[in-house]
């Protein structure tokens, strides 16, 4: 009989003398098999095939004894993909006992675990130490933190840190901009190795982490601030409890069209290619953008001009509002509040401002136009600037105005988790400045002022 043996790398044939002199049969084993690597060990010995095995790669270990022990590489995977560190240990530990040397070779290739691994399992199978189910190490165990090593770490963070915002200016140190690298290599001067990852999530402990300058130091306190506020306040409320509409108006910061850099980041998988440099010519213009935000409906319409922001701008944007919308949605109302800062072309020393809201709204449309003004250096408390304004520049951070079209697309896509409704149109229109008014045009305003601070809160009549 001639046997014809199959292996995952390896076919070979065994021969004995009589297959020479006479016909012969051939079996053919297949080791590639459960079924074959049983019926190989039953002709010729355990032993020799666990050589074959290692030799060949096979996937399979057959343990011999009263009744064949079987187990699968495969399986093996699976049911370590299920298990924590501690357990594979102690699964492939229990499997290890009634191995001999050869077997536990090829168990450790199977388990991907190292034989000192295995042993380690097998002294606490025999010690009998009993975790908590959620615990893989015992207390205790494990590489010491860099704290409990260095129980002085955080202190001295903290100490470099300060070092860093008021060091001794004799010397320099007060004006080095330190990285984590930088702090590394301080810490190596005290004996504490450290790497600039964990300098870092030791910072987050400390809650210390990159900081930008802030603007919060008001540099104009006027005296009547406080006062403004509760004037524009209890006006507001009124307004608002009758029904009539209530709008802030501003100017939100110029922006030049073209592949310009825009701050902020965007999820991409390449860089958009911008200029390397803002000259302004390489643009193709430079566009004003002015809101006007109607309080009473969370709704808000951007007027994008090319031109020069004039007292004649501004108020021409708002009569387009009042006849576009404030005239529909606030039908038979003849009152209007404007909230607006006290500087720029609607500021309360303007005469245009005055003159232009007189002539172009309040005696056109028949209608009492009251303005308050924000105090000096108070403008971000205008609502359109943290209502409407703010939520733009997040919408189109990182986004090059490369077009008019790119700029009223990203603007009417703003809104927020209050559904602002933004609507925004291009001006295409040349505006005179530097505009004298005469001192007839100025008599013929009338106006009337309140008695709570009247050169920031008056009504303009028809």
């Amino acid at each position: 009989m001639a046997y014809r043996i199959l292996f995952h790398t390896k076919i070979f044939i065994y021969y004995i003398i009589f297959d020479f002199i006479e016909q012969t049969a051939l079996e053919t084993i297949d080791c590639t098999t459960e079924d074959g690597q049983i019926r190989y060990i039953n002709l010729f010995g355990f032993n020799k095939f666990v050589r074959l095995a290692r030799l060949y790669n096979t996937d399979v270990l057959i343990l011999k004894g009263h009744s064949n022990f079987v187990i699968r590489k495969n399986l093996i995977d699976v049911l370590f993909q299920n298990l924590n560190e501690r357990s594979k240990r102690l699964v492939a530990a229990f499997l290890l006992i009634s191995f001999n040397a050869r077997e536990k070779v090829i168990l450790s290739k199977l388990c991907k675990l190292d034989l000192k691994t295995i042993r380690k399992g097998v002294k606490e199978l025999f010690r009998g130490s009993v975790l908590d189910r959620h615990q893989i190490r015992k207390s205790g165990g494990g590489r010491k933190t860099k704290i409990e090593k260095y129980p002085d770490l955080l202190a001295l963070l903290e100490f470099l840190t300060e070092d860093h915002i008021a060091g001794d200016p004799m010397n320099g140190r007060r004006w080095v901009r330190k990285s984590l690298v930088h702090f590394k290599n301080q810490l190596v001067e005290y004996g504490i190795i450290i790497s600039p990852t964990t300098i870092e999530k030791y910072f987050r402990r400390l809650k210390i982490s990159l900081k930008v300058n802030k603007k919060s130091i008001s540099t104009q306190q006027d005296e009547n601030r406080n006062s403004q506020f509760k004037q524009i306040t209890r006006i507001k409320k009124s307004f608002l409890k009758s029904g009539n509409p209530v709008v802030s108006v501003d100017t939100k910061k110029k922006e030049q069209i073209g592949l310009f850099k825009n701050p902020g980041k965007i999820w991409k998988k390449t860089s958009i290619s911008v200029y390397d440099h803002d000259f302004k010519n390489l643009g193709e213009e430079t566009v004003i953008p002015f809101g006007i935000y109607d309080l009473q409906r969370n709704k808000a319409e951007i007027f994008c001009g090319n031109s020069y922001e004039t007292s004649e701008f501004i108020v021409e944007m708002i009569v387009r509002w009042w006849e576009d919308v404030g005239q529909i949605q606030y039908t038979n109302k003849r009152n209007l509040l404007i909230l607006c800062d006290a500087g720029g072309s609607n500021g309360y020393r303007r005469h245009g401002w005055k003159i232009e809201l007189q002539n172009l709204l309040a005696s056109r449309f028949d209608l009492q136009v009251t303005v308050c003004h924000y105090p000096p250096g108070t403008s971000k408390w205008n609502p359109i600037e943290h209502r409407v304004f703010s939520f733009i520049s997040i919408n189109w951070s990182g986004i090059p105005l490369d077009s008019i079209d790119t700029m009223l697309n990203l603007l009417n896509a703003t809104t927020t988790r209050q559904r602002l409704v933004v609507r925004a149109q291009y001006i295409d229109k040349e505006y005179k400045t530097k505009i004298r008014y005469t001192e007839t045009q100025k008599r013929q305003v009338s106006i009337r002022y309140m008695n709570i601070l009247p050169e920031w809160n008056y009504t303009l009549l028809p």
